[in-house]
């Protein structure tokens, strides 16, 4: 840095001369280093090292939070949100809830110091000439990347994009093996097993196609049992209507349903004597439901699946680590914002006689 100085003091009449050119707006912008964002907040980089640092984080939650406080929330709204959400998520963020809660009162204290203190602020030099804020260090979203740093996304990317390759076709996959459950799939049970459809479903599945509906008798679904989905011939089985509380009408449900009970239970003990079983509406709709084929087919296509997601996520996560490593590396040798500036500004100086 000294060695630039002195290059760029050559150029001019005294030090003095020197300084008062590096902090004039229209010489930073036309050397090319003018940071907009800091001439009008004087926060870049959020006005301090915590939102520098947290400016590039990929985790949702502090990608939220941060644009939470950009929008102007205050302390006691932010410490709300933070209790409202589900243990793992802050889990992920590396944080306690507390902590959690005093990281976001310091990125807030950073951003709202850091923007009244340039807005209106005339003795802020640097942020007038469009200089970053001295505490700030590079972030994954702004830092420089070199020939070495952009080789080695590069590669990260390209197979990248195989990876989401895969991933788009595991997914097609599982949409074109779930096509194959059938109308009546009914979702998984804890087993993973395909649940069977309930019978209003199914009563309500039959009545809207009369393929189906002509093989229950005379076509008519009062002769289905909508508690078992059970199908009976007599139409002394046949459901009854409802009638209001006080209708007389309900006289002949008392005598009818008694009625209904016994003829069914005459055809369930002549079934029983012709060693069959009552048949069901899941008889007719064998054909339409989930078979073990179908159901072994979409497990697997979800396993292939979550794997290429999870190939895809750790694909991210490798670049993020990457992005890191080089961010910390740029903090060990000492390079920030404002010193990178600087440094540009003095040979662009050393070039100008």
């Amino acid at each position: 840095m000294i060695k630039l100085l002195a290059a760029a003091k050559a150029g001019n009449k005294n030090l003095s001369g020197t300084l008062n050119n590096l902090d004039n707006p229209l010489y930073t912008l036309i050397a090319g280093v003018y940071d907009p964002l800091a001439a009008q907040g004087g926060a870049a980089g959020g006005g301090g090292p915590l939102w520098s640092q947290y400016a590039g984080d990929t985790n949702p939650i502090m990608r939220d939070l941060m644009m939470k406080i950009q929008n102007g929330t205050n302390k006691f709204y932010l410490g709300s949100c933070i209790d409202s959400l589900k243990p793992e998520d802050v889990q992920a963020t590396g944080y306690s809830p507390s902590d959690l809660k005093g990281l976001a009162s310091g990125l807030l204290k950073e951003y709202t110091d850091g923007a009244s203190s340039s807005s209106g602020n005339s003795k802020d030099t640097l942020a007038k000439a469009g200089y970053r804020n001295p505490t700030d260090l590079y972030s994954t979203s702004d830092m420089p990347i070199g020939k070495q740093g952009a080789a080695g996304l590069t590669k990260i990317s390209k197979e990248q994009v195989g990876i989401q390759k895969a991933v788009d076709a595991t997914k097609l996959a599982t949409i074109k093996a779930m096509s194959g459950l059938g109308p009546l799939f009914n979702g998984f049970d804890a087993a993973g097993r395909a649940k069977s459809p309930s019978v209003d479903q199914m009563m309500n599945y039959i009545s809207n196609n009369e393929n189906f509906k002509s093989q229950i008798p005379k076509g008519d679904m009062r002769q289905v049992d909508p508690a078992t989905g059970d199908i009976y011939q007599s139409h002394g089985t046949q459901q009854h209507r409802s009638y209001g509380t006080f209708d007389p009408r309900n006289l002949l449900n008392i005598i009818d349903i008694p009625l209904q009970e016994g003829f069914r239970t005459l055809e369930q003990l002549g079934s029983q004597i012709k060693g069959q079983q009552t048949p069901n509406i899941e008889n007719i709709l064998a054909g339409q439901m989930p078979t073990e084929k179908a159901v072994s087919k979409v497990k697997k296509a979800k396993r292939q699946e979550g794997l290429a997601l999870g190939q895809s996520n750790a694909s991210a996560a490798e670049t993020e680590l990457y992005k890191k490593g080089m961010m910390r590396a740029l903090a060990e040798t000492g390079r920030t914002p404002l010193g990178d500036q600087i440094k540009t500004m003095l040979k662009f100086a050393a070039q100008v006689k």
